[in-house]
């Protein structure tokens, strides 16, 4: 016959009690407390030499932890070397390091160890050239207090892609995985559409739908039809005011800094 599973701490309680009292047999106690009477008599055992019912546990129970404080820094060294690499890639790393651990375990050390899976940032990339200008141009205005940034209107140019979803999960069930909420239409070529628009202190601008490519005679045209009537309600009757625009090349054509020196705007080109 297999051994047993162990008495539970309140059996274990209820027996010691009966073995103080005194009152019935070994036999008796296994009998109505329906244990065996080995367990009886090793608990008397126990009580007699003055020893702890509950065993103490001399070292940690179960599987031996596989991260060890050498391999914990030499998996966030191999994290730090490649912030993309998938947990198949780095489960393949920690292996050439003597390191045998699952995917499931390797995420959830990394997770322990702070490194959570997110998206990416995105951010334009800048070369050298482009941050000495943004870092000039912070300089020049760095000094303006709030009420010059309520008198400044901002503009530009921006393209929307239709049909577009960057989503990179989707929460599904079993066998949706065709479902039309689950899935992400695609086209060959989407549709893209340049919206312009301006931005100041007293709110937003109108929009104008861009043809095509912004170029100077359509932006020229947008200035007159679009801008400078929305200038002309943000700062009515003379209010001073600056137009600020990025350094695009239909900003900076020579035909429309001449257009801003017959309307003797200020304007002032941004670091792009």
């Amino acid at each position: 016959m297999g051994r047993k599973c162990d008495l539970s701490p309140r059996k274990k309680a209820e027996v010691k009690a009966h073995v103080i009292a005194k009152t019935f047999t070994n036999r008796e106690i296994s009998r109505r407390l329906k244990v065996s009477e080995c367990s009886v008599r090793r608990i008397k055992k126990k009580i007699e030499s003055g020893e702890e019912l509950s065993p103490k546990r001399k070292k940690r129970c179960g599987r031996k932890p596989i991260f060890t404080p050498r391999s914990e820094r030499c998996l966030k060294k191999i994290c730090l070397q490649n912030r993309f690499a998938t947990t198949k890639v780095t489960k393949s790393q920690l292996q050439d390091a003597s390191v045998n651990a699952s995917e499931r375990t390797v995420r959830r050390k990394l997770k322990e160890l702070d490194f959570k899976a997110c998206r990416p940032a995105r951010k334009p990339k800048l070369t050298a050239a482009m941050k000495a200008k943004r870092l000039k141009w912070a300089k020049q205005w760095q000094d303006k207090d709030v009420d010059f940034w309520r008198s400044v209107c901002f503009s530009d140019e921006s393209t929307f892609e239709i049909l577009q979803n960057k989503a990179q999960y989707v929460r599904r069930r079993h066998g949706e995985k065709f479902h039309p909420d689950c899935v992400v239409p695609t086209v060959k070529y989407p549709t893209k559409v340049m919206i312009w628009s301006a931005i100041s202190g007293k709110g937003t601008g109108r929009l104008y739908v861009v043809k095509g490519i912004m170029r100077q005679d359509q932006y020229k045209e947008v200035l007159e039809n679009r801008l400078i009537p929305q200038l002309r309600e943000w700062f009515p009757n003379g209010e001073p005011f600056t137009f600020m625009q990025d350094g695009a090349p239909c900003h900076t054509a020579r035909s429309v800094k001449a257009f801003f020196g017959r309307k003797k705007y200020p304007s002032v080109g941004l670091a792009r």
